[in-house]
């Protein structure tokens, strides 16, 4: 018996099937995307860096008055310059830029009229310049003038640079009063101070 060809609802059933296969092969190998993408996307590498540690150093400044004022003359006179040492002594662990000096505050009338020099070198200290030899002036002029100049941490006198930790220097300032008239019976205080800073 001779085979006949299959009806129409037979052929339109077998590509219905046709269809169904192929769209389950498409959503199948999407799938098989997707999931190789995520395991691609999932591996990674690390390398951490451990024992980090930090600290900060010091700078530490002192000088030889244990808080005694520099100055304490009386019945200044023209001629006769008035002079006082000081040591510095650096003990910090950092290198600063520099020891500066500034004058915080400078009152008073006789200020115009006393001239300050202000010289760094070695020997003598605190009550005795005795045996000071000068290495460097570092100022010289009026003492109201240096106020002006140098008021502040922001704006003051560099003294030697780059000290090292224990290193020292004797400062040696000269007071001397103007041959004028208007210093006569006046008065003035200053506030000198040193700096370091890193």
């Amino acid at each position: 018996m001779d085979e006949t060809e299959p009806t129409p609802p037979m052929r339109r059933r077998r590509r219905t099937l046709a269809v169904l296969a192929a769209c389950a092969l498409v959503v199948t190998s999407g799938i098989v995307v997707v999931d190789v993408a995520r395991s691609r996307a999932a591996f990674s590498g690390s390398s951490p860096t451990v024992g980090n540690a930090f600290s900060t150093g010091s700078v530490t400044l002192s000088d030889d008055s244990s808080g005694s004022a520099l100055f304490a003359g009386t019945d200044l006179v023209p001629g006769l310059p008035f002079t006082s040492c000081l040591t510095v002594t650096y003990d910090g662990t950092v290198a600063p830029a520099a020891v500066k000096l500034y004058a915080a505050s400078v009152s008073g009338t006789l200020a115009e009229y006393v001239d300050l020099t202000v010289e760094e070198g070695t020997g003598g200290g605190y009550g005795s310049c005795t045996g000071f030899v000068a290495a460097t002036t570092r100022y010289t002029g009026g003492l109201s003038a240096f106020g002006s100049a140098y008021p502040s941490a922001a704006n003051a006198l560099a003294l030697a640079a780059a000290p090292t930790a224990g290193s020292s220097r004797v400062v040696r300032f000269t007071l001397a009063v103007q041959d004028v008239t208007a210093a006569q019976n006046a008065s003035s205080a200053a506030t000198l101070t040193f700096l370091a800073s890193a």
